[in-house]
């Protein structure tokens, strides 16, 4: 290549990235954002109610129900994913004040969203 075009080729190529850039970034503001809904699955462990020693919730907005036992995590987890929902955060919760032993894990959240 001739040495007095390789300058101007490159800043024409320059001129280009930068202009290809721009364009995508304004397409990419264009799209409208996506909207999410969440559900959780609460498994509360060290909690007594009819001789259990796990409850279970399902909260889903401000829609709080108490699940039937036995509950299986993965029947569930494959459950609500049939109806569209993808698990996004697994979080156990450590309650030493309710238990009197430190560590111990009082409660599992599962956390699941799904497009609106």
């Amino acid at each position: 290549m001739n040495k007095k075009y390789f300058f101007p080729a490159v800043i024409a190529v320059i001129a280009l990235l930068t202009f290809f850039a721009a364009y995508a970034k304004q397409q990419r503001n264009n799209l409208p954002m996506q909207a999410w809904e969440y559900t959780s699955l609460i498994i509360a462990r060290g909690a007594i109610n009819n001789g259990q020693f796990s409850v279970w919730y399902e909260a889903t907005g401000e829609n709080v129900k108490e699940l039937s036992l036995p509950v299986s995590v993965p029947a569930k987890a494959q459950e609500l994913g049939n109806q569209g929902w993808e698990l996004i955060s697994v979080t156990p919760v450590s309650n030493h004040t309710s238990t009197g032993t430190a560590g111990f894990t009082s409660q599992i959240i599962y956390i699941f969203k799904r497009p609106k």
